[in-house]
């Protein structure tokens, strides 16, 4: 197993959600679940945020209990 792990800084404004967004969105586009990755931030209101975002934009035209439902089954597998 091998993982690649990535980190950005910089100020507010500056493009760091968006960066991730875009490359969350081709890791799915290219086969992954949200399953395969771990996305880390400072508290639980930002990731509360990051998932809305993710949510509309990387699957796009899906209701949130469609994403939640189908992701959902790998957390079965995975290791917490």
């Amino acid at each position: 197993m091998s993982a690649d792990l990535i980190r950005w800084t910089g100020g507010p404004g500056s493009g760091k959600t968006h960066q991730l967004l875009e490359d969350v969105r081709r890791e799915v586009e290219d086969g992954r679940t949200l399953g395969d990755m771990i996305l880390m931030t400072f508290s639980r209101s930002q990731a509360a945020d990051l998932a809305d975002r993710l949510a509309r934009s990387v699957f796009p035209g899906e209701d949130r209990k469609d994403i939640l439902r189908r992701e959902t089954r790998f957390l079965r597998s995975t290791h917490i």
